[in-house]
């Protein structure tokens, strides 16, 4: 900007009554008012004074001849009525004047003015001579006009110099200056110059060379306007003051320096220029009010490194360069501090403690922290508390520890006050710098971009904010760290074994974005924080180099990572690391993101958070937490969030609370206890008020043919410790394509619980390769020792699909227990498969594989409907040497189990060859319950345990309907003891098969319902194909319908089970059967009660309790009323396809007894007749049936007796007909029909109706 130079009206004469230059800026904001006074600052008088210091000019003033006639001339003349020397003649060209001496020298209190004619805008002298100019005195010009001093041999200015120039002051050790493009005015060459009228060049550089002279300055010099000072060495202290630009220029070296007495003040109303081509080298700290100032930009410019240990002050901006205008280094062994309304530009720093407070922007390429200040508070550091946007509370204290300070955006206020009042030369108040600032105009933005923070010495701080009091007037706010700088690494504050790790502030107005870079607080003795916030995104991403965040400790504990912005991207490959590897706790990771947060691993193998407790098995540190609170979570690619522990420290949990989660593509969730840790794995709590997805595996690795990733969420143990627990809460609950919740154990301590409560579950599906089933599971893996943990499900609404599962299993060759399964599902359960895709089940199981020693849980399900549906099941399955889990379901409303192309639907309780302790059952209490299509509830035994007895209440109605369509399987309810299959081979390749048959018998089965219908080779059975004995069949109903439908008890070699049947009514139709069979053994047949107001069977149907090889069973028909068609007692086998009801109890060593009511009386039995006549007398009466309790005769009234044979055949009548005569015309006899059957008084039964 620079500050304009006036003249106030005078009166007449040359010089006698003096000129008052007034200096205003002209800056339509604050420019600062400038006064100089011209003429000494203490009276001169007397002639023996003045007689003296003419002496004195005249000895250090010598004009060449150079400029012939026009040469100058030394006079005497009187600034402010004050004696003085005056320069005056020289050469005019218009607007120039030039002056040229052999000798310029001003002494101690001499002070020397040139003469300012009117017009003349720029003075130029020159020194012809050999010697350098001497400025001990006052240097000065009578008016505005700019003052140029040339002198090749060189300048010195002594302490007590100053200059007295209301315009601009240009001195130079330049061989020349230029005029134009032509034009020149040398030193060294007189004889070449051309004297010209254009204005002449303020840049020295084409004329300074290794011959030139150095400038010196110890004084006090101020210009009105600019002061250039162009030397090949600049040695300065002092005071060099500009009401504009001030411009130091070096062709070699630029050096500053104070004291702790005398302090080193550079100011420029404009713009500041230091440039020491070879060096810049400021060391001035030592006077508190030490610095250079600027109200326009400020630039320190060499082809080094800037050595700069002071203070900036910059109204503009703040930057360093090297001579072809890129950024440039800076470096200071003591402590700079940085203040500018501007923007700041460096590419190195390395030194102690460096502070910056920039309105404006920030671009640091490379900072290197080699240690903290040990200097004096606010003259080599600065402290103070500051308050993050998240309420951290930082305590900067450069002295203390290793500091970076880089404050963006801040606000004039915040700059503070320089102590500009202490300038000499100009007598009104300059120190309103804040008033100052932006006279260059604001900054376009307010960015923090850094490519590398090294931290040499442990202990560092790093902040970095543009939150720091901000100006928001200013647009941006972001912060950038690129790890572009020279060292490629991003923020590293590496304590190593001297110290802890020093800690990161990062703290945004807009976005924080880390690119390529590692924020890394590692340290043996302990990791500092890593604090991140932003008003906007914060964004991890990694594009060629390892990007995140890392801290960690071993004896010192490792510090927190908090992050706090709108949303939250860590991607590709970018990550997020809390660990400690020895005694001390691994920090925790704390993540606040108020729209979303994304891990993405993109084509990288990971992103994502992790907190380790790592290291040698006795490290007995504990791993942090990992909480994260947003409005949407998504972890997904191959990215995860982990916290694990690898010694005696337990894991971190991991909690989350968010509106949605999804965890896509192989990411995933977990909790970890390493091998050989004895610390626990830490709990996963997940608060997702609307949905969790959780869904596919590892694109990259299932497209590269590797085994892929399964998305989801996982609490695992492969120690001593104990698996962490899982716990869920959602609206809508989703985990398809092959995702997991999971709990595990595959070491010695116990697998975790898993709790959800949602108001949907979708469990579908599996990968693509069919390598993973999706999942909810809590398991012991082969050959654990620990006991898997329970899953416990509260829901509306559960949907498992395609191969989905929910399990709690104990895996092969396992020595733990699985645990115990609880659903409860307010309106439906539903497992079904909608494609023939792969052959994984859809079920929800407890089991114990193969070879496991531990217990299988129980399964409980509570729910309005349930639903199995083309192959959708619940087991409860122990094939080890345990006990076996049992079925326990409730189901309010229909419980529907129907088969289909997926498979078969079924509720099955197994217990293997190997099993021990009590059966597994099966409970079932439900108002309806379908089995359909080869639907089944079934529980069995392939060894010495019974198989499990089933209970079945249903209180309104069963219906057992079908077979499977590959005629396998019928729909029904069974209790099995079956046959096992060994397979073996031998070193030739020959496979053999052992077989062994179960010793357990089939469990029992009680049903208990309103109504049970069978139809369509529907069943219910208990089988044994052993030696054992077949279970019980105990069925109370209010009826029961068979339609070629079977209720069985069969045993190969044992007894039959027996069959009880309690019902108002028995039906069968078709092709029924209830029967005991015992077809090889000489076993019991099982007996058969049926008990019912009223039973009848027909067609094909039997009632059979038959043991070809064996005793029959008895046969109990509990009834008044039996009709079986075509029923003949005694019928031999074969008993199917014969169009009769059979009824046998037959054993080739035994026959059991029969027990079937006496019917034949009854008209319209089903029962076939025999040939022998029926005196009908006996069995009608011929007139109604009046009831008495009286001891009286009877009159009977009595038919033919005789009956027809058969329903359809002519009566017999035993007595002759009379004369045959035509009946009289009269009303025919009512004719009524049997109502019931009567017993007389004498015992008979006969049929006949009431008396009315």
């Amino acid at each position: 900007m620079g500050i304009k130079a006036y003249e106030k009206p005078r009166t007449p004469g040359l010089y006698d009554d003096g000129v008052e230059i007034v200096l205003s800026g002209k800056n339509c904001m604050t420019a600062p008012r400038f006064t100089m006074s011209l003429g000494f600052a203490s009276t001169l008088m007397g002639i023996a004074s003045l007689t003296l210091m003419m002496d004195e000019a005249g000895a250090q003033l010598i004009p060449d001849d150079t400029l012939g006639a026009e040469n100058s001339t030394v006079g005497v003349g009187a600034i402010e009525g004050l004696p003085t020397t005056l320069i005056e003649g020289g050469a005019i060209r218009e607007s120039n004047l030039f002056h040229s001496f052999l000798e310029f020298n001003v002494g101690d209190g001499q002070a020397i003015y040139f003469a300012n004619p009117l017009g003349i805008e720029s003075i130029l002298s020159r020194v012809t001579g050999g010697n350098p100019s001497n400025i001990f005195g006052t240097l000065g010009v009578a008016g505005t006009a700019d003052l140029f001093l040339v002198n090749p041999n060189g300048i010195v200015f002594g302490e007590n110099a100053t200059l007295d120039i209301p315009g601009s002051f240009y001195g130079t050790t330049a061989d020349a200056i230029l005029l134009g493009d032509e034009g020149l005015f040398s030193a060294t060459d007189p004889e070449q110059s051309t004297l010209l009228t254009v204005r002449p060049e303020v840049s020295f550089f084409n004329y300074l060379t290794a011959a030139s002279g150095d400038i010196e300055s110890r004084g006090a010099l101020a210009a009105g306007e600019n002061l250039t000072l162009a030397g090949n060495r600049l040695e300065l202290q002092g005071q060099v003051a500009a009401g504009a630009d001030l411009t130091l220029l070096g062709r070699e070296v630029v050096q500053i320096r104070d004291s702790a007495d005398v302090p080193f003040i550079g100011f420029a109303g404009g713009d500041l220029l230091v440039q020491g081509n070879e060096q810049v080298d400021i060391v001035a700290l030592s006077h508190p009010d030490s610095g250079l100032y600027s109200y326009g930009d400020m630039v320190l410019r060499s082809a080094n490194p800037v050595g700069g240990d002071a203070h900036y002050w910059s109204a503009g901006s703040f930057r360093v360069e090297t001579l072809d205008g890129k950024i440039g280094d800076l470096f200071s062994p003591v402590d700079p501090i940085i203040r500018t309304a501007g923007d700041v530009v460096i590419d190195e720093y390395e030194g102690s403690s460096l502070h910056i407070l920039a309105g404006g922007s920030v671009d640091l390429g490379t900072a290197t922290i080699t240690a903290p200040d040990a200097g004096e508070l606010n003259i080599d550091f600065l402290r103070e508390d500051i308050t993050l946007s998240d309420g951290t509370l930082v305590q900067i204290d450069g002295g203390a520890q290793p500091t970076l300070d880089v404050r963006a955006g801040v606000s004039p206020e915040a700059l503070g006050e320089p102590p500009l009042q202490l300038l000499t030369g100009f007598n009104n108040n300059t120190d309103n710098f804040r008033g100052n600032a932006f006279v260059t105009g604001e900054p376009s933005n307010a960015d923090v971009t850094i490519g590398d923070v090294f931290m040499a010495a442990p202990s560092g701080l790093v902040l970095l904010t543009t939150q720091y009091q901000p100006n928001t007037n200013i647009a941006g706010g972001s912060i950038w760290v690129t790890g572009e700088g020279s060292r490629g690494i991003g923020i590293r504050t590496w304590g190593g074994l001297l110290g802890p790790g020093g800690a990161v502030y990062v703290d945004a107005r807009d976005h924080v974005v880390v690119t390529n870079s590692l924020i890394d607080t590692q340290s043996f003795l302990g990791a500092g924080d890593v604090v991140i916030n932003a008003g906007d995104t914060v964004r991890f991403e990694r594009q060629n180099r390892f990007t995140g965040v890392s801290v960690a400790g071993a004896v010192g504990s490792g510090g927190d990572i908090r992050v706090t912005a709108t949303d939250l991207e860590v991607i590709n490959g970018a990550s997020l690391s809390s660990n400690t590897f020895f005694r001390a706790n691994a920090g925790n990771i704390v993540i606040e993101s108020r729209d979303t947060v994304v891990f993405d691993g993109g084509s990288y193998a990971f992103s994502g958070v992790s907190s380790r407790a790592a290291g040698i098995s006795e490290a007995s540190g504990s791993g942090g937490n990992v909480a994260i609170r947003t409005g949407s979570l998504a972890v997904i690619n191959g990215s995860r969030l982990v916290a694990s522990t690898g010694g005696r420290g337990n894991a971190g949990n991991v909690v989350i609370e968010t509106n949605d989660l999804k965890i896509t593509s192989g990411g995933f969730i977990s909790t970890d206890s390493l091998e050989d840790s004895t610390g626990n794995g830490g709990d996963i709590s997940i608060n997702s008020r609307n949905s969790v997805e959780i869904s596919g595996v590892s694109l990259a690795d299932l497209n590269a043919g590797d085994v892929p990733d399964a998305s989801g969420l996982f609490a695992q143990t492969r120690g001593f410790g104990r698996a962490g627990d899982i716990s869920l809460s959602t609206g809508q609950l989703i985990v398809r394509d092959g995702g997991a919740i999971s709990t595990e154990t595959d070491g010695f301590g116990n697998g975790g619980d898993l709790v959800i409560i949602a108001d949907e579950v979708l469990v579908s599906g599996g990968s693509p390769d069919q390598s993973f089933s999706s999942s909810i599971n809590a398991s012991a893996e082969r050959n654990s020792v620990g006991n898997a943990g329970d899953v416990n499900i509260a829901t509306r609404q559960l949907i498992a699909e395609d191969g989905g599962f929910i399990a709690s299993s104990a895996g092969v060759n396992s020595f733990g227990n699985a645990g115990d399964v609880i659903i409860e599902a307010s309106e439906l359960i539903e497992l079904r498969r909608r494609t023939l895709d792969g052959d994984n089940p859809t079920s929800i199981s407890v089991a114990v594989e193969d070879g496991g020693r531990g217990n299988s849980g129980d399964l409980s399900i509570s729910t309005g409907d349930l639903f199995l549906i083309d192959g959708g099941s619940l087991l409860a399955q122990n094939l080890g040497s345990g006990e076996g889990g049992s079925i326990n379901v409730d189901v309010s409303n229909l419980a529907r189990i129907i088969s289909g192309n997926g498979g078969i639907s079924l509720i099955n309780a197994t217990v293997g060859p190997a099993a021990s302790g009590q059966p597994s059952n099966i409970s079932l209490e439900t108002q309806r319950l379908e089995l359909l299509d080869g639907g089944q509830i079934v529980t069995s035994t392939f060894g010495e345990v019974d198989a499990g007895n089933i209970l079945i209440s249903a209180t309104e109605s069963i219906g057992i309907r079908g077979f499977s369509q590959d005629g396998n399987f019928s729909s029904g309810i069974f209790a099995r003891s079956l046959f096992s299959f060994d397979e073996s081979a031998d070193q030739f390749g020959n496979v053999e098969f052992l077989v062994s048959e179960a010793t357990g018998s089939g469990g029992d089965i009680q049903i208990n319902s309103n109504a049970l219908n069978i139809s369509n080779r529907g069943e219910i059975g208990t089988d044994s194909f052993g030696s054992a004995d077949a279970g019980d069949l105990v069925i109370n109903l209010g009826s029961l319908t068979l339609e070629d439908g079977n209720i069985s008890t069969i045993s190969a070699q044992g007894s039959g089970g027996n069959i009880t049947v309690s019902a108002d009514e028995i039906t069968l139709f078709g092709d029924s059967d209830i029967s005991t069979f015992v077809p090889l053994g000489a076993g019991f047949g099982g007996n058969i009660i049926l008990s019912a107001d009223l039973i009848i069977a027909l067609d094909d149907s039997d009632i059979l309790a038959f043991a070809p090889e064996g005793s029959g069973g008895n046969i109990i028909l509990d009834t008044p009323a039996f009709f079986g068609e075509n029923y003949v007692p005694g019928s031999p086998p074969p008993f199917d396809l014969n169009n009769r009801v059979d009824i046998n109890a037959t054993g080739r060593l035994s026959s059991g007894n029969i027990s079937v009511p006496d019917v034949s009386v009854i008209e319209n039995s089903l029962n076939e007749l025999s040939g022998d006549l029926v005196d009908t007398a006996t069995l009608t009466a011929g007139s109604c049936i009046a009831r008495s309790d009286d001891t009286e005769g009877s009159f009977v009234v009595t038919g033919a007796e005789g009956l027809p044979q058969r329903p359809d055949g002519d009566s017999v009548s035993a007595f002759p007909t009379g004369e045959v005569r035509a009946l009289s015309d009269a009303p025919a006899a009512t004719i009524r029909e049997p109502d019931g059957v009567y017993q007389l008084a004498d015992g008979r039964l006969v049929l006949s109706v009431s008396c009315r």
